[in-house]
């Protein structure tokens, strides 16, 4: 829901309100009553709004020699990672690049620098499974918090044209087919009654201690769980051949904690520097505990880069390919593009 369309209707209960109290002089009793309806408002305007989506034209690369067979290919996908080129550029650190390094000591190919044309998750998602839906107008004008672009990542052209490959979903949002059974976040699953209050502010549950109100946005717990849920799905799963699996770590973007691991850090640059490099410890110990990866076609990216601060460019993220040629990795230079090599990479499959 855009402000204004919040102003019109807080401005309209507020007036029902003032106008009850003053006839009947029963506040209490009418306070909740205008909760109630002030609530309810957010639950009738898809109603009253047409907020659906148009028709958006992909223009997928065209990719050369793309060898593909009967691995499983997995997707990583860390949120809001920043390039370790512009940490450098702000810190002049060397560690930055300590991460990069052992992926590459290891048989990886890697952009240090990986473009993306999304600023938002909300947005890259939807173009990275649909083959780049960043390069349509339509698209870019589409509001980044438009709930409706769940959708886009909900039924894909991507898993629809894989359609004979076993799909498993560890993301944000789940797919329309997958063989798993696993718990997305639940400010992206678009029947979550949660997303009605994402208008207050971050800390909003923490006033109001043990409430209704807390409960439905108990924001960080529900990310606590999730980042938790996908290292361990990481470091455990057993990669099977003519498969397909997205994971989606939601990190290093805030709230940087990882249980005792990681305590609560307010939110900061450097406070994100720590954790960015605690998301790096994590990715590193799954790739070396769960030996099945080594079987693996493994991609692991940024949606995008670090956006809170305006000295580090979010349009550059990390790329890092693993199984794959380097003639094939060259022609990968954005991150919506990837959605393209992954159904490159089955291509052969799909054919038989």
């Amino acid at each position: 829901m855009r402000f204004r369309h919040f102003f019109i209707l807080f401005t309209i209960f507020t007036f029902i309100f003032t106008y009850v109290h003053w006839k009947y002089s029963r506040s209490f009793y009418f306070l909740n009553i205008f909760l109630i309806l002030f609530t309810g408002s957010f639950f009738v305007k898809d109603f009253l709004i047409d907020d659906r989506l148009p028709i958006f034209d992909s223009s997928p690369i065209q990719l050369k020699n793309v060898k593909a067979g009967q691995e499983p290919v997995i997707l990583i996908i860390l949120d809001e990672y920043a390039s370790p080129d512009e940490l450098y550029k702000l810190k002049k650190d060397k560690s930055f690049f300590e991460f990069d390094s052992f992926l590459k000591n290891s048989g990886w190919h890697t952009h240090s620098s990986f473009q993306s044309l999304e600023k938002f998750t909300l947005k890259s998602l939807p173009s990275i499974f649909n083959f780049n839906l960043s390069k349509d107008n339509k698209f870019q004008k589409i509001q980044s918090h438009n709930d409706k672009l769940t959708s886009l990542v909900h039924e894909n052209k991507l898993i629809n044209s894989i359609k004979n490959i076993n799909i498993y979903n560890y993301g944000l949002i789940g797919f329309n087919q997958s063989l798993n059974n696993f718990e997305c976040l639940q400010d992206f699953n678009p029947h979550n009654t949660a997303k009605y209050l994402s208008f207050l502010p971050y800390d909003f549950g923490n006033f109001f201690g043990f409430t209704l109100i807390n409960i439905l946005y108990s924001r960080t717990r529900d990310k606590e769980k999730f980042k938790i849920n996908v290292i361990d799905n990481l470091e455990r799963v057993q990669f099977k051949k003519n498969s397909f699996y997205y994971f989606h770590l939601y990190a290093p973007h805030p709230p940087y904690s990882f249980l005792d691991e990681f305590p609560l850090l307010e939110m900061n640059t450097e406070s994100y520097i720590s954790f960015w490099k605690f998301t790096n410890m994590k990715i590193k110990k799954a790739l070396s505990e769960n030996k099945s990866f080594k079987n693996a076609k493994i991609i692991i990216t940024g949606d995008h880069g670090f956006r809170e601060d305006s000295l580090i460019n979010y349009k550059n993220t990390y790329g890092a390919f693993y199984g794959f040629k380097r003639e094939t990795v060259d022609q990968i230079n954005i991150v919506q593009d990837l959605g393209v090599l992954i159904l490159n990479s089955f291509r052969q499959n799909n054919n038989n």
